[in-house]
């Protein structure tokens, strides 16, 4: 390989040779690539060349010249490639244009990746074009957005059309979702149209989920509202799981309400009693958030806060015993589970599989299609239940 470089040290030329000297292609299926630059030493175009008499050629994606602009940070702000004739082309990703535009400190507000025919390629599969976003002093994105190629909102890859975070010095966090229509939606990755989180000194004291008509609703984890009180020195001295009725509900340790005076804590139920807590618990699997809009799972008609409990040959009330033989700590038992699991969910790489869940403590069948790459793309969680809670209420499901 022969590269020609100017003044400034950028590279003007690439040329391949082969073990004789003789012109040849290089791996990307060219003889030569001239690089120009503009007036401020900024790469501005290059373009492929043939061995033969250095005429144009297209690369092995099709590109024979590729432009681009920066703007006065000398940011990259533009990048187009095209084919022979100009005609538009793309790179391995199926991009023909991006485009980007920076804030002062060249953190990203918006970015556009366009197809050969103007299709939104950002995220292909939603026809997602660009992405735009506000982002306060931190750097935190206060409001974030996605748009296909018409430029009109579309749910986009992490679940909505337009996202918005509050943040404010009382130390209180409060995250919307919304559709095209500019709404609130349920965020089918997560399961909630709205959170609030609020901290003392970065330490969580309460969090809340909201439902697209702002009513209170069951988050991923099992409850619609956790509350932490804590002491002077930020220790907790309380701590419950509430549902959309502030009635006590099970969190996903396994208790409902905690105490602590500091040297000894206290686990209590639903209805104030008493619990034999960490000892006598049972931990369950469940479906905590999606990888993605596309994740095979999401299109199988699992939701968040499914829990898993069949799947082809296997079985929840089955793998539990074996699990719990083999493990010594909850967190041991649900790897064990997620193992097993994920081992029979992979054999839907050949062939469509049966998988039963409970949606709201209610039998709900699906099927999963062959999936290519043998995983559902959701995300684990896991619930504890006091022993005595999960015989009565599930023991019997088969």
């Amino acid at each position: 390989m022969k590269s020609v470089f100017n003044a400034y040290g950028n590279v003007t030329l690439v040329q391949y040779f082969d073990e004789k000297m003789q012109p040849t292609l290089g791996p990307d299926g060219v003889f030569e690539t001239d690089s120009s630059y503009d007036d401020r030493g900024l790469l501005s175009e290059t373009v492929n060349l043939d061995v033969k008499k250095n005429q144009p050629k297209e690369n092995r994606q099709g590109i024979w010249r590729t432009t681009f602009e920066h703007n006065a940070k000398q940011l990259e702000t533009r990048r187009e490639y095209f084919g022979m004739n100009n005609k538009p082309a793309a790179d391995e990703y199926g991009v023909h244009l991006y485009i980007t535009e920076n804030d002062d400190v060249g953190r990203i507000l918006r970015h556009t990746e366009l197809g050969k025919n103007g299709e939104g390629v950002y995220d292909a599969y939603l026809g997602i074009a660009t992405m735009r976003q506000k982002l306060d002093a931190k750097g935190n994105w206060t409001e974030q957005s996605f748009y296909d190629a018409h430029d009109h909102l579309a749910v986009g890859r992490f679940g909505y059309a337009k996202g918005t975070a509050n943040r404010d010095k009382e130390g209180i966090i409060e995250k919307s979702m919304y559709g095209p229509d500019e709404r609130l939606m349920i965020n089918r990755l997560w399961g909630w149209a709205r959170e609030v989180e609020t901290y003392q000194k970065d330490k969580l004291l309460s969090d809340s989920y909201y439902g697209a008509d702002g009513s209170l609703i069951k988050g991923p984890e099992g409850y619609a509202i956790h509350t932490r009180e804590l002491d002077a020195a930020g220790n907790l001295v309380r701590e419950e799981f509430l549902d959309s009725s502030h009635k006590l509900t099970f969190g996903p340790g396994g208790y409902a309400k905690r105490e602590s005076n500091g040297k000894q804590e206290a686990y209590y139920g639903v209805h104030g009693e008493l619990l034999d807590h960490p000892k006598d618990v049972v931990v369950m699997l469940y479906v905590n958030q999606f990888s993605s809009m596309d994740a095979p799972g999401l299109k199988s008609g699992i939701q968040v806060g499914d829990v898993l409990w069949k799947c082809g040959d296997w079985s929840y009330t089955e793998s539990l015993p074996r699990a719990m033989s083999a493990a010594k700590t909850p967190e041991d038992v649900l790897d064990k589970l997620w193992a097993d699991f994920k081992g029979q969910v992979a054999l839907a790489k050949q062939k469509r599989q049966q998988l039963t869940v409970l949606r709201d403590d209610r039998i709900v069948k699906l099927v999963l299609p062959v999936i290519p790459s043998g995983k559902l793309g959701i995300q684990r969680g896991d619930r504890s239940y006091p022993r005595a809670y999960y015989e009565q209420t599930y023991s019997h499901l088969r």
